[in-house]
């Protein structure tokens, strides 16, 4: 599969010299005028053909229309009289009085407004194309003039989508951004030059490009002009039998007024696949039944109330705002609401492809029907992660009632998820697993029986024993206080290093009341072992002491020493008349050896050397191992090993490195770097 390259390039906009006429003075009612447009630049308004360089044509078309600002601030509809590159613009006005300025904007709207040197003026979030070119209106463009010349400045940049020749059936292009990059925006005009000011409080962050009779983005390079900045996008692609994918999640792409800026080409295989995104005001029972195996929902953050039946294959991922460009469970709640109808996640089959189900929020669950899952029921082919189970009910007839906040069958995967203040009427409050359960917080749930039901033994003592010997610091607390609480909740948490094994620190059912007494027998041999190296230390404690004692005597001999020492130097000094001279003499002597040309080169040297080796080691440690290096190295093992959404894995290390320091998020980045690289062994094989 082509991977999606981004690269940018500008075509500058230049300016022409414009010959001043005479203004007529200002009189009381308008007059037709007559403009002339120029335009010099390789960078085009309305038609956009690339040249070799990097630049572009530009032409005026004999029907745009521009908004003229007259004396008396009206906005006046001016018409083109004829195609090229420079072109005239007929229409009536009030005269602006000897020195004052004329201002005009293009594309002509009758909600264009000026006040003051402020022009308000609105960019296309829907942008209708007929060729390959910048859509017709779109790119706008503002002039000030104290003369009836105007040179049209560009306000906003473009951003180039490549669409291969392989390709046929791009529907639409969809530039989503974390700020706003379309709509009402003003325009500042008190410079030489008009220059976009700020976008308006009703500007949108999303921009879509398609063509105007509703037929494909054929082959070639396609533009959506939006706002100047630094937006961090996602690219939504739509082809004609309505399947979207989503490229570019958390890619930050610098937009410029009058330059190109490239994002890449469409890979035309992302298209095996659709990604639906969806919002709450949707039917998300109908999305998931719409779509295939293979594809995959977005789910943007709110509420979806109702009962779910999954679909073989068809992935959902919660989580995202409402612009889908990031995905974060915990800012965008995304939650499924029962409304205490019935159980709220349901598989109905065993699935042959694997569906993973993420980033979502599940409760008000009320299962009164079925004896197994109040808040879930998932079988094999399923992977429930990052999700938050709570508020759920197993109560089926009978007194039955397993798992009341999931029940997770065979050959099924549970992970990262909180599972919390659940019931059910028989076992199992919390999750009933037959699957693998991994770090997990199981926690405050409540059943008759027992609070998690482990029916496949995958916490043996062996296991257990295991955990224990290659994660716990201190094995004595751990094991007394997993033995006081044998019947209490078990609570499955993360290690510290959450690429290791599951730690079950505390609170143990008396399912494991085997593994117990194997915890007590090995925690006894420890003891013995404690008390065995005490005694030793008692031993050696012993013979410190007396060395300790011998030591203070031969202190007590040095200092007798020295001051014998001390009184012979003296005795020396008073036999040595010349002395003092001496002492001179071989400070001058030293002073000259050190302090010789050759000497003080050498130390330069030396000092340079040390300087040059601090900056390196200072340049390696802000680069490579810097929280930026560290996620776009995450980045690229991601895109390796051709995991989704590869930005997540970005924002990942972000936050572990400022949360616990470069040092863990270089770890957890050296680990996705030893996956990609068994990865690449393996298809070597």
């Amino acid at each position: 599969m082509k991977t999606l390259k981004y690269f940018a390039f500008a075509a500058a906009l230049a300016a022409v010299s414009c010959a001043e006429d005479t203004i007529a003075p200002v009189v009381d009612q308008t007059q037709e005028i007559v403009f002339t447009a120029a335009n010099e630049s390789n960078f085009t308004k309305t038609q956009l053909v690339e040249n070799q360089d990097g630049g572009a044509s530009i032409e005026w078309l004999a029907t745009d229309k521009i908004s003229v600002f007259d004396a008396a601030g009206s906005n006046c509809e001016f018409a083109a009289g004829q195609a090229g590159f420079t072109t005239t613009f007929t229409g009536n006005a009030a005269p602006v009085a000897d020195g004052g300025f004329w201002y005009a904007v293009y594309p002509y709207a009758a909600s264009n407004s000026i006040s003051g040197t402020t022009v308000t003026t609105s960019l296309p979030a829907e942008q209708l194309v007929a060729s390959n070119a910048i859509a017709d209106g779109v790119n706008v463009t503002a002039a000030k003039s104290n003369s009836t010349t105007f040179v049209f400045k560009n306000l906003c940049g473009l951003i180039k989508v490549a669409v291969p020749a392989d390709f046929t059936a791009l529907k639409s292009i969809t530039v989503n951004s974390d700020k706003a990059i379309a709509g009402k925006f003003t325009v500042d005009c008190s410079g030489d030059a008009p220059v976009f000011a700020s976008a308006a409080a009703d500007a949108v962050k999303s921009v879509t490009l398609s063509k105007k009779d509703g037929s494909a983005l054929t082959a070639g390079n396609w533009y959506v002009a939006a706002f100047p900045g630094t937006h961090n996008i996602s690219i939504v692609l739509t082809d004609n039998a309505g399947k979207s994918v989503v490229l570019g999640g958390n890619v930050n792409v610098t937009v410029k007024a009058s330059k190109i800026v490239g994002v890449g080409e469409v890979d035309t295989d992302v298209f095996t696949h659709s990604t639906h995104l969806v919002k709450a005001s949707d039917d998300l029972q109908a999305k998931i039944d719409a779509a295939v195996a293979g594809d995959k929902l977005l789910l943007a953050a709110g509420t979806y109330k109702g009962l779910f039946t999954l679909k073989d294959g068809v992935s959902i991922s919660g989580g995202w705002n409402a612009d889908f460009t990031v995905c974060d469970p915990s800012e965008y709640k995304t939650i499924l609401d029962g409304e205490k109808k019935g159980r709220v996640v349901s598989q109905s089959a065993i699935f042959t492809n694997q569906t993973v189900i993420s980033g979502l929020v599940i409760t008000n669950g009320e299962n009164t029907t079925d004896v197994n899952g109040g808040g879930a029921y998932v079988r094999k082919g399923c992977v429930i992660e990052n999700c938050e189970i709570y508020g759920n009910r197993a109560i089926g007839s009978d007194s039955k009632g397993q798992g009341g906040g999931l029940w997770v069958d065979t050959e099924t995967i549970v992970r990262n998820c909180h599972i919390h203040d659940n019931y059910a009427q028989d076992t199992g409050g919390g999750a009933v697993v037959k699957g693998q359960i991994s770090y997990c917080i199981i926690e405050n749930n409540n059943a008759p029986d027992r609070n998690i039901q482990e029916q496949n033994e995958q916490l043996t003592s062996q296991k257990i024993l295991k955990q224990v010997n290659d994660l716990c610091d201190n094995l004595t607390r751990q094991f007394n206080n997993a033995m006081e609480y044998q019947n209490d909740p078990v609570r499955v948490v993360p290690a510290e290093d959450v690429h290791k094994a599951v730690t079950v620190v505390t609170k143990f059912p008396l399912k494991y009341q085997e593994t117990i007494d194997d915890l007590k027998s090995y925690v006894k041999s420890n003891n013995d072992e404690l008390h065995r190296l005490n005694g030793n230390y008692c031993a050696l404690s012993s013979s410190y002491a007396t060395l300790s004692d011998k030591t203070k005597s031969m202190e007590a001999e040095i200092r007798e020493l020295n001051a014998e020492k001390d009184a012979l130097e003296k005795q020396i000094d008073a036999l040595n008349t010349d002395g003092w001279d001496r002492f001179v003499r071989n400070v001058k002597r030293h002073f000259k050896q050190w302090f010789s040309i050759d000497n003080v080169f050498i130390g330069l040297l030396s000092a340079m050397a040390i300087v040059f080796v601090i900056c390196i080691i200072y340049m390696l440690v802000n680069t490579y191992w810097s929280a930026d290096s560290l996620a776009r190295r995450a980045y690229d093992s991601a895109v390796e090993m051709k995991w989704k959404n590869p930005g997540w894995y970005y924002q990942e290390i972000r936050e572990e490195c400022r949360e616990n320091g470069r040092k863990a998020g270089r770890q957890l980045v050296e680990y996705y770097e030893s996956l990609a690289e068994e990865k690449k062994q393996e298809a070597g094989k």
